[in-house]
């Protein structure tokens, strides 16, 4: 059991570090036109594949966030000394880790994320973009990358594309998801109208046998105990369809 949760862990850090690069490589074509200046995107899709694995993946996600921003950091940033890179790294993903979990445990998200709705997601993305966002350009600020003068305008426009980057993914996925589990519900209900039909028909049949007299006295005795027993599984198909529509309405 330990060694299947260390590798599932290490699968998740592993996804994440993968996604996170992939979507830096992604967001290079809106740079043509969405850059507002060095570092600083009015749409950055990594904001929210970001946001998406540490809600997903949870620590283990972390971690791959973590060596996957220190990577690019050092790749991108040939300039930056190693310290500066860390710092980048830990704001970068510190921030978004520390948003997702305060807001988790204020709004009370279930691992599934079966309640998270639209407020929770735009939370999550403002608090946790301008917090990227002001937090990085302090430590551009001190790498001369931004000037005290440009420190508002560059924080807020980090900010922005980060938010919209993390809104629209994560947005999609819920979408998805959203959408995913109302088909699941309708095929369930679906199957659940079926069950409750052959169970009706069962019981007319059985009180006819029961009405033309088969087996006799016991007989009657042994059809009385059939039918309360199929009543009693009617009455459990439906309660299961009344939870299953109302599980699908709160939904």
């Amino acid at each position: 059991m330990k060694s299947n949760s260390i590798l599932s862990n290490t699968a998740i850090a592993l996804a994440a570090f993968v996604l996170f690069t992939l979507s830096y490589k992604l967001n290079e074509y809106f740079d043509a036109f969405m850059l507002f200046a060095a570092g600083v995107s009015l749409v950055f899709v990594p904001a929210g594949v970001k946001m998406l694995c540490l809600l997903v993946g949870g620590v283990p996600a972390l971690v791959g966030l973590f060596l996957a921003s220190l990577y690019l950091n050092l790749v991108l940033w040939a300039n930056l000394s190693v310290a500066a890179s860390l710092y980048f790294a830990m704001i970068a993903v510190g921030t978004y880790a520390a948003v997702v979990y305060l807001i988790r445990r204020l709004f009370q998200i279930k691992p599934d994320l079966s309640n998270l709705n639209y407020l929770h997601i735009i939370l999550l993305c403002a608090i946790a973009s301008f917090a990227n966002g002001f937090g990085h350009n302090l430590v551009y600020l001190t790498q001369g990358v931004t000037t005290p003068d440009e420190l508002i305008s560059k924080s807020t426009a980090m900010a922005f594309g980060d938010f919209l980057g993390c809104f629209l993914i994560v947005m999609l996925f819920h979408a998805g998801i959203t959408a995913t589990r109302a088909v699941v519900a309708r095929r369930s209900g679906d199957s659940s109208g079926g069950c409750l039909t052959a169970l009706s028909r069962c019981q007319e049949a059985i009180a006819q046998l029961g009405e033309v007299g088969v087996g006799g006295g016991g007989g009657h005795h042994v059809l009385d105990a059939v039918v309360i027993r199929i009543d009693r599984q009617i009455d459990d198909a439906f309660a299961l369809q009344r939870f299953q529509a109302a599980v699908h309405g709160g939904g």
